[in-house]
C-alpha cells in the first residue's frame, strides 16, 4: 500500500472480540460481527488514496484456479495446509509468486514460492549493477515442500542445516491441519506424531536426533499457543514480508530465497535456501 501497490483483501470469516486485542488493527468495536475484509478495507485504503484496495469475503476454497490466476502475487497468512498447498501449487504452475506466512507466539516463519522469478542487482543510489546478468530462481512450490522425504537430506546439506524453527513450525502446522480440535494441545500424541513425521521426511533417529529433539521441544512449548498473534511478531513479520513483494513486483534485488524465519526471544531473522531434487 505504501510503496503504490494496490491490494485485494480476502477474508471470509467475521469480526470476533478477539480481533480487537489481537494484531488486528483495521476493525473496530462496532465491527464485531461483521465480515473481517469488508470492515478493514476502508482503513486499509486510508493508508494511501492513491491505490485500488478491493475485497473479497467469500471462502478461498470457493474460489476457481481462474480466480487465483487473476492476481499477479498471492500471500496467505494462516489458513489449513490444504488451502495453502492448492493454492502453491496453482501459483507454481501459472508462474505467480507465492507466500505463505506462519505466526506462532513468538515465532514466525515466511515460506516464498517465487520460482521462475527474475531479479536485477541494484547497487546503492538505486543504480541497476550492469555488470550482472539478471538471476532467475528455482524454488519449490510449498506443496512439493512440505510432502518432499528430503528434510532430512536438505538439513545435512546446508552449512547450518534447517532451522529448529523451520521444522517446529512445519511440524506443528501438518498436526494443526490434521488432528482433532480435542487432541490438538495433546503432548504424547503430538510427540507421536512428530517423530514419524521427521523419519518420513528422511530424519535419522539417531545421527539427527539433536536438530529432531530441539525443533520437538520448540514445538511442544507452541503447541499451547498455536494461534496466539503477537503483535511485536507480527509487525516484523508483515513488515518483512511486504519488503520482499515490493522487491517482487518491481524485480530489483534478491527476495527470500525461499524459507525466512523470525525468532521473538532473539530478535535473529534468518533465511534458508531449502530446495527439494526435481
Amino acid at each position: 500500500m505504501l510503496a503504490g501497490i494496490s491490494v485485494t483483501v480476502q477474508d471470509s470469516t467475521n469480526v470476533t472480540k478477539h480481533d480487537l486485542c489481537g494484531a488486528q488493527f483495521f476493525v473496530g468495536k462496532d465491527d464485531v460481527g461483521k465480515n473481517r475484509a469488508l470492515s478493514a478495507t476502508p482503513r486499509i485504503q486510508e493508508l494511501n488514496p492513491f491505490t485500488k484496495v478491493q475485497c473479497i469475503t467469500k471462502s478461498i476454497s470457493t474460489m476457481t484456479d481462474s480466480e487465483l490466476a487473476s492476481f499477479h502475487v498471492i500471500c496467505m497468512n494462516g489458513g489449513s495446509l490444504m488451502e495453502q498447498c492448492r493454492v502453491s501449487k496453482i501459483c507454481h504452475e501459472k508462474g505467480i509468486p507465492f507466500y505463505a506466512s506462519e505466526n506462532s507466539g513468538y515465532y514466525g516463519m515466511i515460506f516464498a514460492d517465487l520460482n521462475g522469478h527474475t531479479y536485477l542487482s541494484v547497487k546503492q543510489g538505486g543504480h541497476i549493477d550492469t555488470s550482472k546478468p539478471p538471476t532467475q530462481m528455482t524454488c519449490p512450490s510449498l506443496n512439493q515442500f512440505v510432502n518432499s522425504n528430503e528434510w532430512g537430506k536438505i538439513h545435512r546439506g546446508l552449512r547450518w542445516g534447517l532451522s529448529d524453527q523451520i521444522l517446529s513450525m512445519l511440524v506443528l502446522k501438518q498436526w494443526t491441519s490434521s488432528c482433532s480440535k480435542d487432541d490438538i494441545s495433546d503432548q504424547n500424541k503430538f510427540r507421536q506424531f512428530a517423530l514419524q513425521l521427521f523419519a518420513s521426511r528422511g530424519f535419522d533417529s539417531e545421527k539427527d536426533k539433536d536438530v529432531i529433539s530441539k525443533s520437538l521441544s520448540i514445538a511442544l512449548s507452541n503447541l499451547c499457543c498455536v494461534s496466539a498473534d503477537l503483535t511485536p511478531v507480527c509487525a516484523v513479520l508483515g513488515g518483512f514480508l511486504a519488503q520482499d513483494i515490493v522487491k517482487v513486483v518491481s524485480t530489483h534485488n534478491e527476495p527470500i530465497y525461499n524459507i525466512f524465519t523470525f525468532d521473538g526471544t532473539t530478535g535473529e531473522g534468518r533465511v534458508t535456501k531449502a530446495l527439494i531434487s526435481k
